[in-house]
């Protein structure tokens, strides 16, 4: 089960913010390098940078007056964006330090106007489809999602590429993907990298050797018949 990456999510944010601040509307609301204004063009609303030539949070008169605060949504989490009640919008600037949502499992805050990391959220914080945050900065998938490492999963057990509740790394012994918290033996004729090329898991957490192979025993067959065939003991196909 793989995440969207913190570093994609938070380049973006920062992206949005920095085109915003380049957007300065002057007393009259004119904003004088309209290709550095975000949606400018014709637009109704003011998009502006948070403060007037007065010192205080920038307003717009616009041909169009707002009516709620969404209207004056303008893309940037630093910023509180609403509707006065002459119709103006109003984009106040958070201070330094403000909180933001966190995104993929890094605390966010307003830094000198933009959204910037400011440590991992705490172990055990929901995140993607059903993860939690390792308290690392990353997601772990639950139990039955994929993974390549133990460190990818909430439980710390990467079992054949899914997330499992516990280890299951007995010989023949694999995740019991009916439920991803309990282990169970390979089914007879199984593979398993415990039992190599030579051999197969008999059901049982056993080893055994595969039609063909040389042998001593029945015991040691996967067929449980160690017959001599051409001059030499090898294990002989299961008469059923």
């Amino acid at each position: 089960m793989m995440h969207r990456s913190s570093s994609t999510t938070i380049a973006a944010l920062l992206t949005a913010a920095a085109t915003l601040q380049g957007c300065v509307l002057d007393s009259a609301g004119t904003c004088h390098d309209r290709t550095r204004c975000t949606g400018s063009t014709d637009r109704d609303h003011d998009v502006g940078d948070g403060s007037s030539e007065a010192g205080d949070s920038a307003t717009s008169p616009g041909s169009t007056r707002c009516t709620d605060d969404a209207v004056c949504e303008d893309g940037d989490p630093c910023t509180a964006d609403t509707c006065t009640p002459e119709g103006h919008c109003r984009h106040d600037p958070f201070g330094e330090g403000h909180p933001l949502d966190p995104q993929a499992c890094q605390a966010m805050s307003c830094q000198a106007g933009l959204p910037t990391p400011s440590g991992p959220t705490p172990t055990g914080t929901p995140c993607g489809e059903g993860g939690l945050c390792d308290g690392a900065g990353s997601c772990t998938s639950p139990l039955g999602g994929t993974c390549t490492l133990d460190g990818d999963c909430t439980s710390g057990h990467c079992v054949e590429g899914i997330c499992c509740a516990r280890a299951c790394d007995g010989t023949c012994e694999m995740c019991n993907l009916e439920t991803f918290t309990t282990c169970r033996f390979h089914a007879r004729g199984e593979s398993d990298t415990a039992c190599g090329t030579t051999k197969a898991c008999d059901a049982q957490a056993t080893c055994k050797l595969l039609d063909g192979e040389s042998c001593t025993l029945s015991a040691q067959c996967l067929s449980n018949d160690c017959a001599f065939v051409n001059g030499d003991f090898r294990c002989a196909p299961r008469l059923e």
